[in-house]
Parts: C-alpha cells; structure tokens; sequence
C-alpha cells in the first residue's frame, strides 16, 4: 500500500518539479510572476492527490521547502559577498526587488485558501491548507 502512495505523489510531484526547476533558472529578480504557477500546482496536488491532503502536516512540509528555496534563491540573487563592493545605488533596486517578491510570495500563499477552495470539483469535500508561510 504504501509504494502505490508513493509511486502516486511521484506522479502529481512531477508537475511541481517542472514549475520549481522554471522558478530556479529565472533571475530571482525577475521570478515574480512565477509564483502563482507554483502554488497553483501545490493546490492542485492538494485537491487531486489522494493521500496528501489527509494530513495538514504535508503541505506545510512542502510549503516550507518551497519558502526556504525562495530565501536561497533570493540570496543568491543578491550575493552578499560582493553587495557591498561597488556603489550601493547599483544594488539597491535589486534588494529591493527581492524584498518585495518575498512579500509578495508570503502573501499570495497565505491568502491562496479562497482561490483552492474554487478548485476542487463540486460535491467534494473541501480541505484548506493551515500553514504558517
């Protein structure tokens, strides 16, 4: 039983390495459109994924992997190692940038409950997602 299950999530955690694998060959700067994408797919392995939506502790799991791989590529987007060598004005914009897809990344996965509860199909029971991001 529990190779089936596993053998499944391989299935429905494929789509969410195509979108994280797009998401870390995008400049970090750039990447902000790209976060939707990325917790669309999370939701729908949500919905459609027996077994994974049973227990809250796993898409929290996951929603922190994809937190700490924001912070890494975020990090490596401003490379504290040469920040400050150079004017400051040249690499404030992208501190800035990174900031702000941060924030932005935190929001739209905390306000993403109302968008999932729309994705599962009529007549199902609705599970929403408790995570702390």
């Amino acid at each position: 039983r529990s190779f089936g299950q596993s053998e499944g999530l391989g299935v429905y955690f494929s789509a969410l390495r195509k979108q994280v694998d797009i998401f870390q060959s995008t400049p970090f700067e750039e990447s902000e459109a790209l976060f939707f994408p990325l917790i669309y797919t999370l939701g729908l392995i949500w919905v459609n994924c027996p077994h994974f939506n049973e227990n809250n502790e796993h898409i929290c799991h996951i929603a922190n992997l994809l937190k700490n791989m924001i912070i890494a590529e975020s990090y490596r987007a401003i490379d504290p190692g040469i920040l400050f060598q150079g004017d400051v004005d040249d690499n404030m914009p992208k501190v800035k940038q990174c900031v702000k897809n941060i924030k932005y990344y935190r929001k739209m996965l905390s306000k993403f409950n109302p968008t999932l509860r729309s994705i599962f199909p009529e007549g199902a029971e609705v599970k929403v997602w408790r995570c702390n991001p």
